[in-house]
């Protein structure tokens, strides 16, 4: 077998050798260009133009509570205890000028307990005059004492019944009235929700007690941005998240637009009162009232849209634009919008369903430059459309 000279063999073919190791290292860079960009372009994450249902909404924060919904002071300073027939956990259904509790005050108790035997001896006093009276009547019909007598005991019975008795009557009336103002009744029917002051801890005339709310009236008033109020109509559906309600959504409708504006990090906000029935609230959440929500006004639904992620629109003066791409590089497309979801939003025209578009990375893009595309950018939210 005939042995090969290298060095001959490079010398006869060098100019073969060359071009070949060029071709290579063009078909490296343009591998390299045509195949996704370089390790220094801008990352961008790529997703595809879908189509499918589409609800717009208007997000607008806002409160629950109920129309009726008061908590009850204490009148004096005291020990507070709690009806017998009451339980200590909220919950519990009151009705009208139901007894509740009251307040032990100590000073007025013992002042109450000196006017009322005041009192007592009082009225036996009179009594006493009284049957003084009724006798000497008798003692005058049968001549055995002088008109004068008996007159005598007349004025000493009136003159004690307008003086004494009417002064110490007074007097135990007031302590009463204070007495009763000790005592709390429920203002109207609800559900007993808080309790403010635990029996046995000490409540004064600055303190709420406990506090009744009417649970069959709750309403949610959310803040509707001045520009999108126009959207709002009577009832629509909401749909309220977050706050009272936790992870769960309850369905209310729109039941008024209250007229009177309020001004809010520079925009004027109408206030849109919703009510929720009783029956969708989760029993386990009916005592927490005054809560922060968020609604979700529910304005228009398609069927197919197509759609992308809100989050991949540029915004420019009054038009939209999106980064497609093609051949590793940023294409911007001005397109048009449609209705407004909670992720997503209609696209119009512009775009092509199951076209791809840049839906992350693409803040400081220009039209026309290089990107490289990767499933995930670093610290992205997940999004999913569908």
């Amino acid at each position: 077998m005939a042995k090969i000279n290298l060095k001959e063999y490079f010398r006869q073919y060098q100019v073969y050798v060359i071009f070949a190791a060029f071709g290579l290292v063009f078909s490296v860079m343009a591998i390299v260009y045509l195949g996704g960009g370089s390790d220094k372009d801008p990352k961008v994450k790529v997703s595809e133009v879908s189509t499918g249902p589409l609800t717009a909404i208007i997000e607008a924060p806002g409160m629950i509570g109920s129309e009726k919904d008061k908590a009850i002071d204490a009148s004096t300073s005291g020990e507070w205890q709690m009806a017998p027939d009451l339980n200590l956990a909220p919950g519990q259904r009151v009705h009208s000028g139901q007894y509740l509790g009251q307040v032990n005050d100590p000073a007025l108790i013992e002042a109450y307990q000196k006017v009322k035997v005041e009192y007592e001896f009082a009225l036996l006093d009179y009594k006493n005059k009284v049957d003084t009276l009724e006798l000497n009547k008798k003692l005058y019909a049968q001549k055995a004492i002088s008109k004068k007598d008996l007159d005598a005991s007349k004025i000493d019975a009136d003159k004690y019944r307008r003086q004494t008795l009417v002064d110490s009557d007074k007097k135990l009336k007031e302590v009463e009235a204070k007495m009763a103002d000790t005592k709390v009744f429920a203002p109207f029917d609800g559900t007993l929700v808080e309790l403010l002051v635990r029996p046995g801890e000490r409540a004064s005339s600055s303190k709420k007690v406990v506090r009744i709310a009417d649970l069959s009236q709750l309403t949610a008033k959310l803040d509707v941005a001045e520009y999108d109020i126009a959207k709002v109509k009577v009832n629509q559906i909401v749909q309220l998240t977050d706050g009272f309600l936790g992870t769960r959504t309850v369905k209310a409708k729109v039941t008024e637009i209250e007229s009177v504006a309020i001004e809010k990090n520079s925009v004027r906000r109408i206030t849109v009162h919703c009510a929720i029935p009783l029956t969708s609230v989760p029993k386990d959440l009916l005592m927490v009232m005054d809560g922060s929500i968020r609604g979700e006004i529910l304005i228009q639904s398609v069927d197919q849209a197509t759609q992308i992620l809100k989050t991949a629109v540029i915004v420019e003066g009054s038009d939209h634009y999106i980064f497609g791409i093609k051949d590793s590089k940023a294409v911007k497309h001005k397109i048009t919008l449609g209705l407004e979801g909670k992720d997503t939003v209609q696209v119009l025209s512009g775009l092509a369903p199951a076209e791809k578009f840049i839906s992350a990375g693409h803040l400081n893009l220009e039209d026309g430059q290089r990107v490289q595309v990767v499933d995930k950018l670093e610290g992205e939210e997940v999004y999913e459309l569908f």
